[in-house]
């Protein structure tokens, strides 16, 4: 198996996981994730290492927790809805008057016309967020830890 670098988000859920003596198996089953795919995460090969950091970065430029962009009401993952992670964030910079442009500073390899992707809820940030989020609620640490400071990998 690959080992994940030590700053990916895979390699922390990792380090957390084990903290907490949970098999990979105990929390794939608990993410809604096969195992493969969770053993893809841990190591930092999924493309949760991609969108994440982007959620991140859109985060602090907007002084919005992480959690809820990706839950508005609660922050837990059990009442978030794939495809609304986007459209939050749209109607959050959209609230802060930041223009893409804006909201995108400082981020490499994001464009705005990939920006416009993900505000229309048409990305893998709604789907990896989730994931991320529910293992967040999991082990009672916030989401923002796992993704503060992971480099921003491509598609």
């Amino acid at each position: 198996m690959a080992t994940a670098s030590k700053t990916s988000i895979g390699s922390r859920m990792a380090l957390e996981r084990e903290r907490l003596k949970l098999s990979q198996e105990e929390v794939a089953q608990t993410l809604r994730v096969t195992l493969a795919e969770y053993a893809q995460i841990e190591a930092g090969t999924s493309p949760m290492e991609h969108w994440l950091p982007i959620l991140g970065h859109v985060a602090v430029r907007t002084g919005r927790p992480t959690s809820r962009f990706i839950s508005p009401a609660t922050g837990k993952a059990s009442e978030a809805k794939e495809g609304a992670v986007g459209p939050t964030m749209r109607s959050v910079r959209e609230n802060k008057k930041l223009t893409p442009v804006q909201v995108l500073e400082g981020l490499g390899g994001v464009t705005a016309e990939h920006l416009g992707q993900i505000e229309s809820g048409r990305s893998g940030l709604e789907r990896y967020s989730i994931v991320l989020l529910a293992f967040a609620n999991l082990t009672n640490v916030p989401i923002f830890n796992f993704i503060m400071n992971a480099p921003l990998k491509s598609e």
